[in-house]
């Protein structure tokens, strides 16, 4: 299948943007996915006023499945040497490097603009939470949309 919307691909270049906007941070692949999950669709969660991925009924159904995508992205980075991978004992954590950094340089399209533009209320939002916390907040804005399809 050649359709590039929403594959590891994709995904692989978001987290590459992700990360260059930290660099200085490292996060799990649960954080990685909330972050650009909520960067995607900021006006749900009240920090864009629009959704990077345009308005989608079925959006908070998305989130179950892209942890899986976000992995395969990730092992594509870490295999490329894009990003690096640090075992804690809380799991591992990633974060770019200068090869990733470099690589970067050269995604200017209007969507990768768009999409780090996103990255500063995301952060301003984010800065102060745990992954635990995103989590269950993603979860809690996936149920009050839930509920009100069914109202």
């Amino acid at each position: 299948m050649n359709n590039l919307f929403n594959s590891p691909f994709e995904n692989a270049l978001r987290v590459l943007l992700l990360l260059s906007f930290n660099r200085d941070r490292a996060f799990s692949t649960d954080m990685i996915t909330a972050l650009d999950f909520i960067a995607l669709y900021g006006k749900e969660f009240g920090i864009t006023d629009s959704n990077l991925n345009g308005d989608n009924t079925f959006s908070s159904c998305e989130y179950t499945a892209k942890r899986n995508i976000i992995q395969e992205a990730i092992k594509m980075l870490v295999l490329r040497n894009l990003i690096s991978a640090d075992y804690n004992p809380f799991g591992f954590y990633y974060s770019i490097t200068e090869n990733g950094l470099s690589f970067v340089k050269h995604l200017n399209t209007d969507y990768a603009k768009e999409y780090i533009a996103t990255l500063i209320p995301l952060y301003t939002f984010t800065k102060n939470k745990t992954e635990q916390q995103l989590v269950s907040f993603i979860h809690e804005i996936a149920k009050l949309k839930i509920g009100d399809g069914n109202e």
